[in-house]
This record gives structure tokens, sequence and C-alpha cells, in this order.
């Protein structure tokens, strides 16, 4: 699916039709998930390395510092493209 860029998790087959046989018992009640509880309004990230589940509570410090860290593995990034070597560009964006 990654030619697609569309991504599909899945833990098990789903019936092509659920008539008669499958019905919605509850919208927005929690669900345990591999173990995780997985709560309305969680944030649910996941990517071919793994799943995080961060509960709607700590959403804000969590994105803000993903973002943080998103701007260091870009200035790590754009130092090593200096061909300055490793040390040098860790030295110059921070402990990696």
């Amino acid at each position: 699916m990654s030619a697609l860029r569309l991504a599909v998790w899945a833990r098990g087959a789903t019936p092509r039709s659920g008539k008669g046989r499958l019905a919605v018992t509850n919208v927005g009640a929690p669900v345990t998930v591999g173990g995780a509880v997985v709560n309305d309004r969680d944030l649910v990230i996941a990517d071919s390395t793994g799943i995080c589940v961060v509960p709607c509570a700590q959403r804000s410090p969590v994105l803000a510092y993903a973002a943080q860290l998103q701007d260091r593995d870009e200035a790590f990034r754009q130092a090593l493209s200096t061909r300055a070597g490793f040390s040098s560009a860790r030295r110059e964006a921070g402990t990696m």
C-alpha cells in the first residue's frame, strides 16, 4: 500500500457485509486495542514502525515536543548537508 500512500491496519478479517450480523453498540466508548486503552478524542499516531496513543489531555504538550524534535532533526540534516561530518553536525544541531 505504500505506493498508493494509503495506510491500512487490521488485526483480522472483517465481513464484507454486516447485514443482519453487525450492530453499533456504542459510540465514543473506550476500546482496548493490543492492550492499549483508546478513549474518545485520544490521538492515535501510526507508521511502519509502530503505533502510539496520546491521551487527549496530553495532546498539546506532546505535539509541541514533537515539533521541537522535528525542528532539531531538520537542523541536524541541514548541518550534515554541509559535509562537515557527523560530530560537527551533532554539535551544531544539539545531541541527537
